[in-house]
């Protein structure tokens, strides 16, 4: 089953949903309004439909889904496991402060309501050096006829590499693959952004070896990585298993990569070791989003915690976990024969500062760095080779002098961005908008003769405005006024969000 087609199922599924409990939102709306004055850590009720129309649920499935055991009963069954089958469910502000300041109440609320099961395609092993061959002749026997458009040589060596690893399921894949769905779940359920449309490309060609391997080292070695030997084969998986890692920090990109390395068999052989640090401890507003923490672990180190998270994936994870802030106060503890000893660095940091100082030395011990961060929607990932690639602080963004207007409009996350929304609400109510009215009414046929000359969108919008603001939000008193400033008021805090 494609990509394209799971999405299109999945925004089908939930648009149905959302189309359907539209009036049961409006209602949501004025009893959530209502509680605005309550107390920071107040709960709010969300209560789900009790029709089964108006309930999502959501079954992605792929080609081995048939084998999986799961019929229609047993569907429901998983379901209900998973979310507890309860007719009532809390969004608990403290756990998800993050999602709500982004996604707002009403998608998380569809959110927490939506039921989704995906299975996916599953598989082990390495293809034999005969099915190989055999795939390289069917495709040259396909090119021969082609004629006219036939290319000049067959990439054997590519075909060879898809041929072992045709059945492998690489967690990086995985990885992305479930992003991209999580991605699509979120635009359906909030109704903001345009879903997946035709087909969604991806591949990592530039990751499969460049060196003629002979077959037998794709061969399975009857281990938990052998779709990974299928495809970058057993010497690669060494290198992997005996690699010294050192991860800056273990929060949400912290937890990922540290769940991401443990699967793929990272530092989990005899010379390997993994060491994290991070001097932050947990806290509830982690948990939505940092998912090697669990509620017990709130107030205990996150790098103690992610290690021994990571360890239960694959006990044989070799990885050591510190407290220390990496910085010029701890080379004491990361030393010159720290950083001499390493393979590769991976940051997981979340202020500027920190990243230069590991970058400067990466830099200076000739160390591979992968370097990443997020901010509200977006992020960012940069892989730093010696010698090959530039580092990271040898160029920078340049400063934004204001905060960019589709962050503002759509995630104002920071006090800057809702300081600057707040300031473009206020000078299009109260200024621009009055402005143009008073334009009109001093002389109103000039006025519309060049709105009309401009037929653009901007002078219907303009137009609408002054339609507005001198019929149906026209102001006489003060209680007029009192009651356009309460229903803006709801309109902007409530009805957005």
């Amino acid at each position: 089953m494609g990509i394209s087609h799971v999405l299109s199922r999945f925004f089908h599924h939930f648009m149905l949903h959302k189309r359907a409990s539209e009036a049961n939102d409006k209602n949501d709306n004025s009893i959530i309004g209502s509680d605005l004055a309550s107390s920071k850590k107040r709960r709010i009720d969300i209560t789900d439909s009790s029709s089964s129309d108006n309930k999502s649920s959501i079954v992605a499935s792929g080609s081995s889904s048939s084998s999986s055991g799961f019929h229609g009963d047993s569907v429901a069954h998983q379901i209900d496991m998973a979310f507890g089958n309860s007719n009532r469910q809390e969004i608990d502000e403290d756990l998800h402060s993050r999602q709500l300041a982004v996604y707002g109440r009403e998608t998380m609320r569809r959110l927490f309501a939506s039921n989704v099961l995906i299975s996916g395609m599953h598989g082990l092993g390495a293809e034999i050096e005969e099915d190989a061959q055999k795939l390289i002749s069917i495709a040259t026997a396909i090119n021969t006829g082609q004629g006219d458009l036939k290319v000049e040589n067959v990439d054997q060596k590519l075909l060879r590499h898809f041929s072992f690893g045709a059945k492998a399921v690489l967690n990086p894949m995985a990885a992305m693959f479930g992003g991209i769905v999580g991605q699509e779940v979120v635009k359906a359920c909030s109704g903001k952004f345009h879903p997946l449309f035709q087909f969604f490309y991806f591949d990592s060609v530039e990751s499969l070896p460049t060196e003629p391997l002979d077959s037998s080292d794709f061969a399975p070695r009857n281990s938990r990585y052998d779709a990974q030997i299928s495809v970058f084969g057993a010497k690669f998986q060494k290198k992997l298993e005996d690699a010294k890692v050192f991860t800056v920090g273990s929060g949400a990109l912290g937890c990922e990569f540290l769940k991401n390395m443990a699967l793929m068999g990272v530092s989990c052989g005899s010379q390997g070791k993994l060491t994290v640090t991070d001097d932050d401890i947990i806290e509830k507003s982690n948990l939505s989003r940092q998912f090697l923490f669990r509620d017990w672990n709130i107030g205990q180190a996150k790098s103690t915690v992610a290690a021994s998270a990571a360890a239960a994936i694959n006990p044989r994870f070799n990885i050591e976990a510190l407290q220390n802030r990496v910085g010029a106060e701890t080379e004491n503890v990361f030393d010159d024969a720290f950083w001499e000893n390493l393979t590769v660095v991976v940051n997981a940091l979340d202020n500027v500062n920190a990243r230069l100082y590991v970058d400067s030395r990466c830099l200076y011990f000739q160390k591979p760095l992968l370097e990443s961060g997020t901010l509200g929607a977006k992020c960012n990932t940069q892989m730093v080779i010696p010698h090959l690639t530039e580092n990271y602080g040898a160029s920078r963004d340049p400063p934004e002098k204001q905060a960019p207007m589709c962050t503002v409009h759509s995630f104002p996350h920071n006090i800057d961005h809702c300081l600057t929304w707040a300031r473009s609400e206020f000078e299009g109510l109260l200024e621009k908008t009055p402005a143009e009215v008073n334009a009109y009414l001093s002389s109103p046929v000039e006025y519309t003769n060049s709105m009309m000359s401009a037929g653009d969108a901007q002078a219907r919008d303009t137009l609408e405005r002054i339609l507005e603001c001198l019929d149906k939000e026209k102001c006489e008193t003060f209680q007029d006024c009192l009651t356009w400033a309460r229903l803006r008021y709801y309109h902007s805090l409530n009805s957005y969000v």
